[in-house]
């Protein structure tokens, strides 16, 4: 509705002349309008405007004027001067004209639809003037939508969702409010709402095409946690993510980024005009292309080096760390942290040193800290933990460290924020890292530890037969086992899904008996979260545990129940089949279990020598029978438990022998030594 300005509440019997419309106070005096010569002006011109009068007052004004002008100045004598004709002066602001004797009357009008010369108001006149105003207003929502943002970033997300009900929730229907609610779900790892949320009609028919594109990442992503992609799905990985509507717009973006740094030197501003088509929303869609390209093992973005570093040297420019971040960790996910460095420093071994000197602040900065801690904390929870790698990754989460300690200091409410609880998670595991491939017992098992595990991960192990480990092997205890739970309780309270993950699986590496937080860790993810990917990795772990007949039976009914593929890596369905075949109740399941697991394609190297090893591997479409044994057997566990006291007797046989030489060799040098003088 137009708002109206109505002048019957001013109307009365006033003495004197009639006035300028909305002369007392002035409250005429805002701008109306000034695009053109009829409408009303604002303030700017109303110091040198004509006052507005009645033409009749105004006729008689001008008379009475003239007729002292002629008696106060007679014109001169003479026949060179000729009196002329009394005339009225026009206002200095339009043409001279005859006032009309009897004004007509004002008719109701909208301002807009004809050019307006002047509106008088005449007190015997009992007709209104009515103005017509069209004004856009919209409600400012950025206020509200950066205090969302804010507190999901610190992962707070049980304050997010509260923010978001309070002041945001009638607006879901706006395309971008929409997708940066389906950001913060999907962040916090609820699969399970993403999945349940109504998409605007406003979205599906927008014209913001970066909008669609973070929507159709975002569904694709929470596919590949929940329920996977089949066989029918294929091109939704292949096609929709790496081509037509998704990862080709990514692609073609940061292609024109390219074209337009080549033809900088045409063009001074190309690459500024180039870049400054890179904001919050394509970042995201980069990260997000990223994090699925990881999840697909697949590498068909193609993002060029000299693109990234584009790209990074325009976020610090502007300050932009936390997309930065965002596309940094995206890298870290999809070629790791060496390849990605690489990328975007040209070397891994300045990546620190660089990141660290290119964004810290003179004075402390809340935002920047919080930035830089996320980082440093997400690339050490992301490397691969051995002994070449240790050294390296300690550095990062003392540097971390430091960080967190500008936390303690400057603002201890973000004691419980990701940040922080991240931090305490990395730096448990760089502290409670055990080299497994040193260790004898465990280099003894006649299974096999598929898979490279990064710190605070779940191991798992794949049987030769029905072997199953002693956990007390696997187990890390330490003296952090409160410090994690008051971890997991502060994830618990900001809604912190993944945070929780995170904190139950290292709980499970210290606890003598892990089984109460096994099942915590199960029916997080699968009622809470329905993050089946991870459900899939956590019971194959699980195995680990199980010794009796009940809880391998409950285990194989877990992992029958899971979908098969996540676009998980090879290794992982083939770690999945070598399980059930261990806990599969007849020897024909095993067998066709053993076909399933042969038949995967692109295993790795060691998982083709483990088959070969152990003879469970496939030639010519039949199974190997070595030539000194033709009477090829399905192996059980006393032919896997009898290899390993084998290799372990050989073994302690091997260490004795050498304290026998060792001995025999001290013997000999004493006996050579002269004895000492009395």
């Amino acid at each position: 509705m137009m708002p109206e300005v109505n002048s019957s509440s001013s109307r009365g019997h006033v003495d004197g002349p009639p006035f300028e419309l909305g002369e007392p106070g002035r409250a005429h005096e805002r701008e109306i309008d000034t695009r053109g010569p009829g409408f009303l002006r604002g303030a700017q011109d109303r110091n040198d405007k004509a006052p507005i009068v009645h033409p009749r007052r105004q006729a008689e004004d001008q008379e009475e004027g003239l007729e002292e002008v002629r008696r106060n100045f007679p014109p001169p004598q003479g026949p060179r001067y000729i009196e002329s004709p009394p005339a009225v002066p026009a206002p200095p602001h339009r043409a001279a004209r005859t006032p009309p004797q009897t004004p007509p009357p004002v008719e109701q009008t909208n301002i807009r639809s004809r050019e307006v010369d002047e509106v008088v108001w005449d007190v015997s006149r009992t007709k209104d003037v009515t103005m017509h105003l069209e004004l856009d207003i919209t409600e400012d929502l950025e206020p509200d939508l950066d205090e969302f943002c804010r507190l999901a970033r610190l992962g707070n997300f049980q304050g997010a969702k509260q923010s978001f009900k309070d002041n945001l929730e009638q607006h879901m229907d706006d395309p971008y409010i929409f997708v940066q609610y389906a950001q913060m779900l999907m962040s916090m790892g609820d699969y399970k709402s993403v999945e349940g949320l109504k998409v605007p009609y406003s979205l599906e028919h927008s014209k913001h095409l970066q909008l669609q594109i973070n929507w159709e990442f975002i569904k694709v992503f929470t596919a590949l946690h929940t329920e996977g992609l089949s066989e029918e799905d294929a091109p939704l990985a292949a096609e929709e993510a790496t081509s037509t509507n998704t990862f080709q717009k990514a692609r073609v973006k940061f292609e024109q980024l390219q074209a337009k740094r080549d033809e900088a030197s045409l063009k001074d501003n190309a690459v500024d005009e180039a870049e400054s088509q890179l904001g919050s929303t394509e970042c995201q869609i980069v990260s997000l292309a990223l994090h699925i390209e990881a999840r697909l093992h697949q590498d068909k973005l193609f993002i060029e080096t000299s693109i990234l570093t584009t790209i990074y040297e325009r976020l610090l420019r502007e300050g932009r760390i936390w997309d930065f971040r965002d596309i940094l960790i995206g890298a870290v996910y999809s070629y790791g942290s060496t390849r990605a460095f690489e990328k975007f420093f040209g070397s891994s071994e300045v990546a620190l040193d660089r990141i660290l000197h290119d964004w810290s602040t003179t004075i402390y900065d809340e935002s920047t800290n919080l930035a830089l801690l996320d980082i440093l904390t997400s690339v050490a929870l992301r490397r691969i933990l051995n002994p070449r790698t240790f050294p390296g990754t300690k550095l990062w989460v003392d540097e971390a460290g430091i960080l967190a300690s500008n936390i303690i200091r400057y603002h201890p409410s973000n004691l419980k924020s990701r940040q922080y609880i991240r931090w305490i998670l990395a730096k448990v595991a760089v502290t409670n890292y055990r080299d497994m491939d040193s260790s004898n017992e465990l280099s003894n098992l006649p299974g096999l530890f598929p898979g490279r595990t990064r710190g605070g991960e779940l191991p798992t192990y794949v049987p030769v037969a029905l072997e199953t480990p002693d956990w007390h092997l696997l187990r890390r205890p330490s003296e952090s086992n409160e410090t994690l739970q008051t971890a997991l309780k502060a994830a618990r309270q900001l809604g912190d899904l993944e945070t929780e993950v995170m904190c139950l699986s290292q709980l499970i590496l210290q606890a003598e008996e892990p089984a109460d937080l096994f099942d915590d860790l199960v029916n997080l993810q699968k009622t809470v979260q329905n993050d089946n990917r991870s459900l899939l990795k956590t019971c194959l772990s699980k195995y680990l545990i199980c010794h009796d007949k009940e809880s391998r039976d409950t285990l194989r009914e877990e992992i029958l129940s899971i979908k098969d593929d996540f676009g998980l890596h090879p290794t992982w369905l083939w770690a999945k089949r070598m399980v059930l075949r261990a806990l599969s109740h007849s020897q024909h399941e095993a067998e066709l279990l053993l076909d399933e697991a042969r038949a995967l394609p692109m295993l790795s190297r060691n998982v083709r020598e483990f088959m070969k090893r152990n003879k469970l591997e496939k030639e010519n479409g039949h199974l190997h029978i070595s030539d000194d044994s033709k009477d090829y057997h399905h192996p059980t566990a006393s032919d896997s438990m009898e290899r390993y006291e084998k290799r372990k007797n050989e073994k302690e046989s091997s260490r004795e022998r050498a304290r026998m030489r060792k001995s025999r060799g001290l013997i000999t040098l004493s006996s050579a030594l002269p004895a000492k003088p009395l």
